[in-house]
């Protein structure tokens, strides 16, 4: 039976605050639909002050090894980049052999420094084939960054790029850029790997219910984000868009769920007038959780600076609750499939009144939405992910 070594910083908890947001969700999601011939050990990490040993975790009828490499504060507390304390501890153990051919048939990483922290220790020959999944984009990333950082930046990923026999994208945005800036590897390299949500948990339900038990008006217009609370992610936007929406609908309320470092900003913005006592912040929530809010809204919003294929665009989507988001990434892609126009510029003015506009509307869209989110369900995702496993393990050149 195959094995594979999944390499991501989480603790693969549904409420992780280590690693919350999609990545983890769909990692959970995927492992638990991967056909059962892969054997699969999770190297990821724990709270501070949390047990390090190894131990199995069920996801579903799957049982997948789990070893913490490092500890972490939470993502609200942290001050030092988690990904570089796992880089260390990961190029530590590739030194004492722990990576290689002999235990594993592959290695899937999360991020394409990981690659790079395996690149830089000695043991580098030994490696069994790697699959590097990039869930963002350099095209993004670097431009918050200063100029040596971003040269860092760009060369550690160009040298996990030329290390994995194959990088998958979950953004077929992304796949277009990394073919075009990386034209020296070959195109095939390169493959469109969509996120896609777990439609077992984000459906359709009762709205009476769900409004009932958040003791929501019936008649009130519920806005929504859920994510996490990130420059990137447009948060100033958001509640830019929120205060306008606001001021023209009095009865309006809105449900922010997620957080990040951008917490306590969010929190003091949304305690001041017109907003004060119409904002719910609902901080980390389980996904089950979050699919119950959904299912009380009228209307999610993105208004992010960028994406990849955002999940919480798919999860809103699944519930029956059309997006109005910002024109980056594959928000274009996925909700031009419900209705082009809930794409709109990065600008609150344009944002607020079509937001109201589709609120009013809803029902309209509905199931619209959730024929579109099936198309990226988990068990689809899965298969691919088996697909191009296999692939990758027999270290093949096109999947």
């Amino acid at each position: 039976m195959p094995r594979a070594l999944v390499l991501y910083a989480t603790d693969l908890s549904p409420r992780s605050e280590i690693a919350p947001g999609g990545i983890t969700n769909i990692l959970r999601s995927c492992l638990e639909y991967l056909p059962s011939e892969w054997e699969v050990d999770v190297w990821g990490a724990v709270i501070s002050g949390a047990e390090t040993c190894d131990r199995p975790v069920l996801l579903g009828s799957r049982e997948v090894w789990f070893r913490p490499i490092v500890q972490a504060a939470p993502i609200t507390r942290r001050r030092v980049p988690l990904s570089l304390a796992y880089c260390l501890a990961l190029a530590a153990r590739h030194r004492r052999g722990e990576i290689s051919a002999s235990r594993y048939d592959l290695v899937v990483a999360h991020r394409t420094d990981y690659v790079a922290a395996l690149r830089t220790a000695t043991r580098r020959r030994l490696l069994p084939p790697v699959l590097a999944v990039i869930h963002g984009s350099s095209e993004f990333a670097p431009r918050t960054m200063g100029m040596a950082k971003r040269w860092l930046y760009l060369f550690g990923e160009r040298a996990a790029l030329k290390t994995a026999q194959r990088v998958a994208l979950v953004s077929r945005s992304a796949l277009s850029y990394y073919r075009a800036f990386y034209r020296q590897l070959p195109s095939h390299r390169f493959a469109w790997l969509p996120n896609a949500v777990d439609q077992s948990v984000f459906r359709p339900g009762d709205r009476v219910v769900a409004r009932e038990s958040l003791n929501v008006p019936l008649d009130a217009q519920v806005f929504t984000y859920h994510g996490r609370l990130e420059h990137e992610k447009g948060i100033d936007r958001l509640v830019a868009t929120i205060r306008r929406i606001a001021e023209s609908n009095p009865d309006a309320l809105f449900f922010i769920v997620g957080a990040g470092r951008l917490g306590r900003w969010t929190a003091e913005h949304a305690s001041q007038p017109p907003l004060a006592g119409r904002v719910r912040l609902f901080g980390f929530r389980a996904p089950h959780q979050v699919a119950a809010l959904l299912q009380a809204s009228d209307v999610s919003l993105l208004c992010s600076r960028f994406e990849g294929m955002s999940v919480g665009l798919l999860e809103s989507l699944a519930c029956g609750v059309p997006v109005v988001a910002t024109d980056v990434g594959d928000n274009r892609l996925v909700l031009s499939m419900v209705d082009a126009d809930l794409v709109v510029p990065p600008d609150p003015c344009a944002i607020a009144p079509r937001a109201a506009q589709v609120a009013a509307t809803r029902q309209a869209l509905t199931s619209r939405a959730v024929q579109v989110a099936a198309q990226f369900s988990v068990q689809r995702r899965a298969r691919r992910v088996a697909d191009l496993w296999s692939a990758v393990a027999a270290n093949q050149g096109t999947l």
